[in-house]
């Protein structure tokens, strides 16, 4: 019962005022003092003792409550510790232990109130410890009729064991069909395919949660990292040597101009090859810094890619052909069945070469490629595999994405790891809820169930 829901029938025991053989109402309770919390697990056992058609054989007991009036001031319901302090108590206290759970609430008048809800039981419970103080002996059970408690009699035992008889029968009962479909499980011959999605630790799962980082810059910092690149800085270095060198060409040239010309420096020519270099090599920087800058883009969108493994699993102790496996995402998600995602940004700019420097000859040229170590032809064997399979495809239909895949035969108790599919992660939490079908040649119907990926982005 939902927590809203359990308020207003609580509101409503409390307004009516009666108190059953499953509710009890307490309007003080100083739970501080031994006494009062054996007095507490005192009534606990006698409601998991006593029977009642009403609320379906829960027990309730009320803390903050009178008959026809909600009193709260249960301060210590505050503290998550009261529930579990109270559990070790019984436990100390009661065999077989009584197993309960406590809600909380909060008036913004009255303050904190609760309950002690007691779940329908089998079991007699019995004092294992005495105390004194309440005369209560090792082997006391009590029951409640009404709002009052006290030491089970005969026909209370005989009701007692009746219902332990009836729920040992249940349990048995239980066993006997859960041992019915183990043996029908291991004599009946047949395949049983079902799907499950892998981690990265191989791990088989019904639900994944993946939490990808998502880098978020902006243009200047994108910027400011390539300041920082060594090659960068290298082509910038000469650049700037270039345009020194360039300077001091325009100096010498002001003071040859005063000299004979008979005297004058013969360099002409390599001052006039420095200034295209220049520019080419500026140009050159331009378009590098932006292919950089296109490239960290893409590696940060590329973190996003979440890589998914589906794993093929034939449960059953038989050969199973002809499988067709189709997994159904939803319309909206960016979905590939290529590693290349996203489209790598290609650098089509070569870098000029620097007219000082002697360009290598011909014959050379040839020599370093003759030896070059890769470019031998390498030899690949042909692989050879137990079964063939083909997928993932994608395919687009009327209200989703069809994900298939396809496989010749699987073995009895065999794994088959499909190829990965890649999904480019949403920037919000995202819940998927995959729906999958199976067919098999030799299998009558089809194999469908769901399977959970839960995608947590963390933004740095």
């Amino acid at each position: 019962m939902k927590q809203k829901n359990l308020e207003a029938v609580l509101k409503d025991v409390i307004n009516k005022g009666d108190e059953y053989d499953k509710v009890d109402l307490k309007s003080t309770y100083d739970i501080s003092k031994k006494k009062n919390t054996i007095r507490l697990i005192k009534c606990i056992a006698s409601i998991a003792n006593s029977y009642s058609t009403y609320f379906d054989n829960i027990g309730y007991i009320i803390l903050g409550a009178k008959r026809g009036k909600l009193v709260g001031g249960f301060t210590y319901l505050e503290k998550d510790s009261f529930s579990s302090n109270l559990q070790v108590t019984v436990n100390d206290y009661l065999d077989p232990t009584v197993k309960f759970y406590v809600e909380r609430f909060k008036d913004s008048k009255l303050g904190w109130w609760g309950v002690i809800i007691i779940p329908y039981s089998s079991e007699t419970h019995v004092f294992r410890k005495e105390y004194q103080d309440l005369k209560i002996r090792r082997g006391d059970v009590y029951v409640r009729h009404g709002d009052s408690i006290s030491l089970a009699e005969r026909a209370d035992h005989e009701r007692l064991q009746i219902r332990k008889s009836k729920g040992d029968i249940k349990r048995l009962e239980n066993n006997i069909k859960n041992l019915e479909k183990i043996i029908k499980k291991s004599t009946s011959v047949k395949p049983e395919l079902k799907l499950y999605i892998s981690d990265t630790k191989n791990n088989l799962l019904d639900t994944l949660e993946v939490s990808p980082v998502i880098i978020k810059k902006t243009e200047e910092e994108y910027r400011a990292d390539v300041e920082k690149n060594e090659e960068i800085i290298e082509i910038k270095n000469d650049i700037k040597n270039l345009e020194d060198t360039i300077e001091n060409f325009e100096e010498r040239n002001l003071k040859n101009q005063k000299l004979p010309s008979s005297i004058i420096p013969t360099r002409e020519p390599e001052r006039k090859i420095m200034k295209p270099f220049k520019k080419e090599l500026s140009n050159y920087l331009k378009n590098r810094i932006q292919h950089i800058i296109s490239f960290n883009k893409y590696l940060d969108l590329n973190a996003r890619v979440i890589s998914l493994r589906f794993c093929l699993w034939n449960e059953g102790n038989a050969l199973a052909e002809g499988i067709k496996l189709y997994i159904y995402f939803p319309k909206d998600i960016k979905l590939s069945n290529k590693n290349d995602f996203l489209k790598e940004p290609e650098f089509k700019f070569k870098k000029p070469e620097d007219p000082r420097i002697p360009v290598p000859s011909v014959l050379t040229k040839l020599l370093r490629s003759s030896i070059d170590p890769y470019s031998f032809p390498t030899f690949k064997p042909d692989i050879f595999t137990k079964n063939s399979h083909e997928g993932p495809s994608i395919v687009e239909i009327e209200n989703s994405i069809q994900v298939d895949f396809w496989i010749d035969k699987l073995l009895q108790n065999h794994q088959l790891f499909y190829d990965p599919i890649f999904i480019f992660c949403p920037e919000d939490n995202l819940d998927l809820k995959l729906i999958y079908s199976i067919y098999a040649e030799n299998v009558p119907g089809l194999s469908e169930g769901k399977l959970i990926i839960k995608i947590r982005p963390k933004k740095s």
